[in-house]
């Protein structure tokens, strides 16, 4: 019988004692709170041109893609635009939030924890041109409690077209052919 207790005494200390298992669904809500929580922040602090505060939220390598081919932005020129913008252009910025989500991406080229922003914006100008209101859609990425990047889509189309422009195609100098 001792011989028994031995054995089993040995053979369970054998055995690896299985680590804690963490709630990953929990730590990613949380992480996911907190991201649209410092988005949050970012997005009041742009609405009414807080430079400084939109600084703070900011990783030095931020970068800022806009709805129009080419429209990249690094972060120093992001600021100065959005500092001159108030200085000269709006007049005010309301934002009405349609809903906001979090999402972490495991792996891939996109791997990272994102924020989705949907929502209304409404701009007012200090140049008296007329007020416009869009749907809007903005992606962000966070690392370590700064937005690394920022992709806006929206339809500067219908903005202009609430501004009185009227859009006109360029007349196609080139003949159709038809191949035969």
């Amino acid at each position: 019988m001792a011989m028994i207790i031995i054995v089993m005494s040995v053979t369970s200390c054998d055995k690896p004692t299985a680590a804690p298992q963490k709630d990953e669904t929990v730590n990613a809500a949380e992480v996911g709170e907190r991201n649209k929580a410092i988005v949050n922040q970012y997005i009041q602090a742009s609405l009414v041109g807080d430079v400084a505060t939109m600084e703070m939220f900011m990783a030095p390598n931020f970068k800022d893609h806009g709805p129009v081919k080419g429209d990249t932005t690094r972060r120093a020129a992001y600021l100065e635009r959005t500092r001159k913008n108030w200085e000269n252009v709006y007049g005010s910025m309301k934002y009405d939030r349609i809903t906001a989500l979090s999402h972490t991406e495991a792996e891939g080229p996109l791997k990272g924890d994102w924020v989705l922003e949907w929502g209304s914006l409404g701009v007012t100008y200090k140049n008296g041109r007329p007020p416009v209101s869009i749907k809007i859609h903005v992606v962000y990425k966070v690392i370590d409690g700064k937005i690394t990047y920022a992709s806006s889509y929206y339809n500067e189309a219908d903005a202009l077209k609430q501004q009185g422009y009227t859009f006109v195609p360029v007349e196609d100098k080139v003949k159709e052919r038809v191949i035969n």
